[in-house]
């Protein structure tokens, strides 16, 4: 099992984009940090997911090892200059959903760094927020709001989106639908209760996913949905016999859990 920190990802004050990962190289860096020696690789997949995993170690050597199966000290075969990066952390950002998926918060200056090397940008890396009622208070203004709705009982009626696309376009009513409404940037104050009203319908399981997107009063964009309550993501991987794992393995299952939760 490995669980992931649900976060934001900012480059200078917006949230990260899809133009923002196929700019940037996302080359190999490395740091070292006079303490702890970082690798980093990265790719960007399916034109959504920015992946990006670290292998790292301290520096720290000894001359002599102990040898497990002679159960004696031994001289250390490796030189003062190698070093075993055995320990890993994994990051993914989707593009979609706006949503930083990382294994160790603990890391969150060293990726900011390494971030910041590759893009040229000012990136933060900031925790959610745990209700709409803290969402209200830290937002200045409405950019957009976007939601899901699958049809059922309690959106049946003739005003519902579903009947308005069967009497528009004369299809089958459809199943699913996206909705997204632009506000360029309102004053929140205008639209508090119709997003209090929104959050109501939400309750009564008329959507399936909100999600609001705004600015603070310094223009920084700031992001609500359900789905932010969740702070944390697990996924079903295993380490290998030496205590470490696959990459690949950890990066296909992460995306195969989250890769439908997008509005």
């Amino acid at each position: 099992m490995l669980t992931f920190k649900v976060l934001d990802l900012l480059v200078d004050d917006d949230f990260m984009s899809k133009e923002d990962i196929d700019i940037a190289p996302m080359l190999g860096w490395k740091k070292d940090t006079g303490e702890t020696l970082y690798s980093f690789t990265a790719r960007v997949e399916a034109s959504r997911y920015l992946l990006i995993y670290c292998e790292y170690d301290n520096k720290q050597y000894r001359e002599t090892v102990y040898d497990m199966e002679q159960e004696i000290e031994a001289e250390n075969p490796r030189k003062p200059y190698q070093n075993e990066l055995r320990q890993q952390f994994f990051a993914c950002y989707d593009t979609e959903t706006k949503t930083l998926y990382l294994s160790d918060f603990q890391k969150k200056g060293i990726l900011q760094s390494y971030l910041k090397e590759q893009t040229s940008k000012e990136i933060r890396i900031r925790e959610r927020f745990d209700s709409i009622d803290r969402f209200c208070d830290i937002a200045k203004f409405i950019k957009t709001i976007s939601f899901i709705q699958h049809h059922s009982l309690m959106n049946a009626t003739g005003s519902s989106v579903f009947q308005q696309m069967y009497g528009a376009l004369g299809l089958d009513v459809p199943t699913r639908a996206t909705t997204k409404v632009e506000y360029g940037n309102s004053p929140i104050s205008q639209l508090k209760n119709a997003i209090k009203r929104i959050k109501d319908r939400k309750d009564n399981c008329e959507f399936d996913s909100i999600v609001i997107i705004g600015t603070d009063a310094f223009g920084a964009e700031v992001k609500f949905s359900y789905e932010t309550l969740v702070s944390n993501k697990s996924i079903n991987v295993d380490r290998n016999e030496n205590g470490r794992y696959d990459s690949e393995d950890v990066f296909t299952t992460l995306i195969a859990e989250i890769g439908e939760q997008h509005v």
